[in-house]
């Protein structure tokens, strides 16, 4: 990753999130990651429980469904 990144002009914060999860925007990654995979359980919030945040991604994804479609 850190290869593929080398060349990209992209801020250090996001270089650190996306090489090694680190920050916001890195711990942001990692509870994408385990939305993808259905791990609701691993990034349930104390504010935030793991039923709600299915329901919530579910709707970012169809958001960005219909966002992306619209940019074609």
């Amino acid at each position: 990753m850190e290869v593929a990144l080398a060349d990209l002009p992209l801020a250090a914060d996001v270089v650190a999130a996306l090489v090694r999860r680190a920050g916001g925007k890195g711990r942001t990654l990692t509870m994408a990651e385990c939305c993808e995979r259905g791990a609701w359980d691993e990034v349930a919030l104390p504010d935030l429980p793991a039923s709600e945040l299915a329901v919530l991604h579910v709707e970012a994804l169809t958001w960005a469904d219909a966002t992306a479609s619209g940019l074609a």
